[in-house]
């Protein structure tokens, strides 16, 4: 039996900054580096792609962090040589208040939302959850509040563990900045069928 890669050589590390409006609209600078086998599926996904190609790839990518996203302008590096690491660039604007009540907004971190996670069914299994290659998705979002606004709660950090990863989320407030830390781990490429309510 082969031994499993460690999650932290396979996966998505992200760093994204919100400037927020006082309408709850606001511009997302997010700067992605690809590991491992994900650096490997994005080299293969980039060769060969036009500019208008990978234009949509990102206008598609954007939509599903915020309502009436607009994508604004995209880089990427690290495609001219297979061993190089991928690097995205991009930036977007959009409406980012997920509830609004009285004069209160409600937020969801933004990239919790579009992590791809197994496809989990309440049945019991006859043959293993094959999870793919251990990877592990780590993130820093910040939001920078407009004049005027404050954090009136945040949710209580989070941390699961188990044999199959681990889930963390914290978060902070640096001035004006509220800071949101997350990692989600899968350890294990397969999951028995005998695990799987447990998992």
């Amino acid at each position: 039996r082969i031994p499993e890669s460690a999650p932290e050589q396979n996966g998505i590390e992200y760093r994204a900054t919100l400037q927020l409006g006082p309408t709850g609209s606001g511009i997302t600078s997010v700067q992605e580096k690809y590991l491992g086998t994900s650096n490997s599926r994005l080299h293969s996904f980039y060769r060969n792609l036009s500019q208008e190609q990978i234009r949509r790839s990102f206008e598609e990518k954007v939509s599903r962090y915020a309502d009436q996203a607009i994508f604004r302008q995209a880089s990427v590096g690290g495609t001219e040589d297979n061993s190089g690491q991928i690097v995205e660039n991009f930036s977007f604007s959009g409406t980012f208040v997920s509830a609004s009540t009285g004069d209160s907004w409600f937020f969801q971190p933004l990239f919790l939302a579009g992590n791809s996670v197994p496809e989990i069914s309440a049945r019991p299994r006859l043959l293993p959850l094959k999870v793919g290659t251990p990877y592990r998705v780590q993130g820093e979002y910040r939001i920078e509040l407009p004049i005027g606004m404050r954090v009136a709660g945040v949710p209580e950090d989070t941390s699961v563990r188990s044999e199959f990863g681990s889930l963390e989320v914290k978060y902070s407030m640096s001035g004006n900045v509220l800071v949101t830390k997350e990692i989600i781990s899968f350890t294990t490429s397969r999951v028995p069928a005998e695990k799987y309510d447990a998992f």
